[in-house]
């Protein structure tokens, strides 16, 4: 049992280290999920600053993201916008052609491109994906589907976490490699 789990922690490690893209959904994973109305203000949005400052790291290891959302939402784009996120994609049907799309013109394959997802509609891309992520509060048929499970609910820092992880097994890879 010890060496299945070695070895499929090791195949995991080699996954992550090869991470070029990180495609995710929005509500329920960059955001709780909540969409607030109100007088004055509609669809209002809340996002997490610590997933900000992740965003801004991954791009610095040129890892690529992109946002995949099925709902649209001006908030998304402007979140989009101010992280200098370009592919940002809003009312979206099919999650699988446009993380498609997404790959060809950045020119990175599935074995390079990881997906955090939250619901069913997310399932789709998994043939597009070497990796598949969920935040904690996901729906329970995605837990059983995905690669890793994190531990922060949608919008507490998903991607933060996501990127804490990465870094982490790149220093760690690094270290070993001296």
């Amino acid at each position: 049992m010890k060496f299945k789990l070695f070895l499929y922690r090791k195949r995991l490690k080699q996954k992550i280290l090869n991470i070029k893209l990180i495609a995710c959904d929005v509500d329920g994973v960059l955001t709780n999920g909540k969409i607030g109305y109100g007088n004055e203000v509609s669809g209002l949005k809340l996002f997490n600053v610590k997933d900000g400052l992740a965003v801004k790291i991954l791009q610095s290891n040129e890892i690529n993201l992109a946002l995949i959302s099925g709902g649209d939402s001006i908030a998304t784009k402007r979140r989009a916008k101010s992280l200098m996120i370009n592919e940002c994609h809003t009312n979206i049907i099919n999650k699988y052609k446009t993380l498609e799309e997404i790959q060809n013109r950045l020119n990175i394959p599935p074995e390079s491109t990881l997906y955090i997802g939250d619901d069913i509609n997310d399932l789709e891309v998994l043939p597009k994906v070497s990796l598949f992520a969920v935040p904690n509060d996901c729906n329970y048929q995605l837990k059983r589907k995905a690669d890793i499970k994190l531990k922060a609910k949608g919008g507490e820092g998903v991607l933060r976490e996501m990127c804490d992880i990465i870094l982490f097994i790149k220093s760690k890879n690094f270290q070993e490699s001296e």
